[in-house]
């Protein structure tokens, strides 16, 4: 092969995997469509499924969405110190028993049988979405009856549990945290299912210990995907936050702190959500989480992300078109019928309108890379220049909405364009604002967090959980299988976009 025959063939390979990329897209963005169905369905069933774990006399709106260290602090105030679990008895919802023994029953010394010499009795639950159970646990110790006493070793059965000596098991772990952090069923609601239909009487409190327990073991896999995240292919990220009210504030005078959202772009090779908390809407240059990231950042205007941009240089902007196109469409909805198709507003909308068109049929078309950033130069770029002569010539009624919406439009006007030479940006930051979704779904239920630490937890399980569903992964399925194998599989085999992450479970 000749160097001609070689740049040749180059060519038809990147223009093979352009075209990939493209279909991929095509994939997900039509995936994320049906997400969003179901996700609308959900949101009607949950509050029916939920009022199965409560009392019709119990109104839902005074519930937190997450009472981890809320119940943990309650608990230790309130109630004595005693054993765990003295109050049940749990030996009449045993189905199974496990007797461990020493892998070695003969003595490395002299070679005589090793004799028992005591054990110890535990129980752990397991559940599926379907099914809970009780298994009895039976720990055997032995020693030699004949060596010197001195040199007489105890010896134990060695397991691997990532939850050891612990009434909780990775799938009691996944089906609190799919309950909780999936359906948003307060623990309060689960207790009394649990009592009440199983006859298995486990405290709240002991469930928020166990997912600040699950939380902990799992904080590897969401501090990874969060790196992942930074560092994705398309240097893309989407970028939406929301309100969160804590019921217990640090500062008494703050009525609401935040929920940040992050997405990586439909374009990367990996899929992931990530949710942070924050106690204030503030975004700091220094400690926050994109203060390292190298890339754009698709947004709606809040101006916390002009102060990270302005400190880091690093930092690039796109903001989206579809809120500058909102702003317009509000003084439509308040105009009468009549004069709405004369206005200025309504030609400005029917032009944004027009680029939504070109890029979905673009995409449809799967033109993507040089061909996509062309066709967006010949028919979007003449477009957005009717629009900046609409924009900027027009001089609007002092006070009116219509002169804020003009002004928001000069304000963010540099930021809606890196798109045209960029073809990982998009028009809308959409994909953040659905991904906010889920989130506030469990927030409409449950209303408020109840507390800082709490509210942490409630992130990481959300994410990781939220991560899962979008690479096609049933989220209970997945957090067993990842607690099953976190202490002996390395992490790249268990991300949620790990590569074989499908076929384990």
């Amino acid at each position: 092969m000749n160097l001609e025959e070689a740049l040749k063939y180059i060519k038809e390979l990147e223009e093979k995997n352009k075209n990939l990329e493209a279909e991929l897209y095509n994939e997900r963005k039509e995936k994320e469509k049906l997400l969003l169905a179901l996700m609308h369905q959900k949101e009607k069933k949950t509050i029916a499924y939920v009022r199965q774990f409560v009392p019709k006399t119990e109104k839902t709106n005074k519930v937190v969405i997450n009472e981890v260290e809320e119940i943990i602090k309650e608990d230790k105030v309130a109630a004595p110190r005693k054993k765990k679990f003295e109050d049940i008895d749990f030996e009449k919802y045993v189905s199974d028993v496990v007797v461990l023994k020493p892998d070695v029953l003969s003595c490395p010394t002299c070679g005589k049988d090793l004799v028992k010499i005591g054990e110890k009795v535990r129980y752990q639950i397991d559940a599926d979405p379907i099914n809970v159970k009780v298994t009895k646990i039976i720990k055997e110790t032995y020693k030699c009856p004949d060596c010197n006493k001195k040199d007489n070793k105890v010896y134990y059965p060695l397991v691997n549990e990532v939850f050891d000596g612990s009434i909780l098991t990775p799938g009691f772990a996944a089906y609190l945290a799919y309950h909780k952090y999936e359906l948003g069923i307060p623990f309060n609601h689960l207790e009394k299912h649990f009592s009440n239909t199983l006859g298995l009487p486990i405290s709240k409190s002991n469930m928020a210990d166990y997912m600040a327990k699950t939380a902990e073991v799992l904080t590897p896999i969401y501090e990874r995907m969060k790196s992942d995240l930074l560092n994705t292919s398309t240097k893309v990220i989407h970028a939406d936050e929301t309100t969160l009210t804590l019921s217990k504030q640090v500062n008494p005078d703050r009525k609401k702190s935040y929920v940040f959202v992050y997405a990586s772009s439909f374009y990367d090779d990996k899929q992931i959500h990530i949710y942070e908390f924050n106690e204030i809407r503030a975004i700091d240059p220094e400690s926050s989480y994109l203060k390292d990231f190298d890339g754009y950042v698709i947004c709606d205007d809040y101006h916390g992300y002009d102060k990270l941009r302005k400190n880091k240089e690093n930092i690039r902007l796109q903001r989206c078109w579809a809120h500058a196109r909102r702003k317009y469409m509000d003084i439509l909805k308040a105009m009468p019928k009549e004069v709405r198709n004369k206005s200025i507003a309504f030609n400005i909308v029917y032009k944004m309108d027009k680029l939504f068109k070109i890029e979905e049929k673009a995409h449809k078309d799967k033109l993507f890379g040089q061909k996509l950033i062309d066709l967006r130069h010949e028919q979007e770029l003449p477009i957005i220049n009717q629009i900046h002569d609409l924009v900027f010539n027009y001089t609007p009624k002092q006070g009116s909405a219509f002169e804020g919406a003009i002004n928001y439009t000069k304000k963010v006007w540099d930021d809606l364009l890196p798109y045209l030479d960029n073809e990982y940006l998009e028009l809308s930051n959409n994909l953040a604002e659905r991904c906010v979704k889920p989130f506030v779904v469990n927030r409409k239920v449950f209303q408020t967090s109840g507390s800082e630490a709490g509210a942490i937890y409630t992130v990481k399980l959300f994410s990781i959980i939220r991560t899962a569903i979008i690479n096609g992964l049933d989220p209970y399925r997945y957090i067993k299988y990842v607690l099953e194998n976190i202490k002996s599989k390395p992490i790249d085999d268990l991300l949620p976009y790990s590569k074989d992450i499908a076929k384990a479970l």
